[in-house]
């Protein structure tokens, strides 16, 4: 081939051109979708990484200014120190027995509100309405069998009480 032939392309045609185009952008669409939710599933992850390497951390290297993230050797035995130094198995099974509880009671409440309260609802209106008739009627026979306010129960006793202050 000389300096002056052009070298011959192959001729692709335009919609498998578009075609090749739309895909590696929905490659790297996808490669940069990856990309963020690792980098997100890290940094929720982070923090316990870092419980995780302070908990085998030696207690020398604890608390020591500037702090060193990564341990120099780790100290597997700080968990067996946790587990004889307090009752670790008795938190667990009251933890175990207070979330049985919680789920018990919650069903008995959900129970209660979407059946029973339901069911019940008419007769509660019921009683409500007749024990505010009855007060309401109660109120009016005082009113009008007596003259002043003085002779109420209520109003007479919050009147002598406020004429003694």
């Amino acid at each position: 081939m000389s300096l002056t032939e052009k070298p011959k392309l192959k001729k692709v045609s335009s919609s498998s051109a578009s075609r090749a185009r739309a895909k590696n952008k929905e490659l790297s669409k996808k490669g940069l979708l990856t990309i963020t939710g690792f980098a997100v599933a890290l940094m929720f992850l982070l923090p316990y990484i870092r419980m995780m390497l302070t908990a085998l951390t030696p207690k020398d290297e604890l608390y020591q200014i500037p702090a060193e993230y990564v341990p120099s050797k780790l100290e597997w035995s700080n968990f067996v120190t946790v587990w004889e130094s307090a009752p670790i198995l008795q938190f667990l099974i009251n933890t175990l027995i207070i979330a049985t509880a919680a789920t018990v009671v919650g069903l008995l409440v959900s129970v209660l509100w979407r059946i029973t309260l339901p069911l019940s609802l008419p007769g509660l209106i019921t009683a409500t309405i007749f024990t505010f008739i009855t007060a309401w009627n109660e109120f009016v026979v005082t009113l009008t069998l007596t003259s002043s306010i003085e002779n109420w129960l209520i109003g007479g006793l919050t009147r002598a009480r406020l004429s003694r202050l």
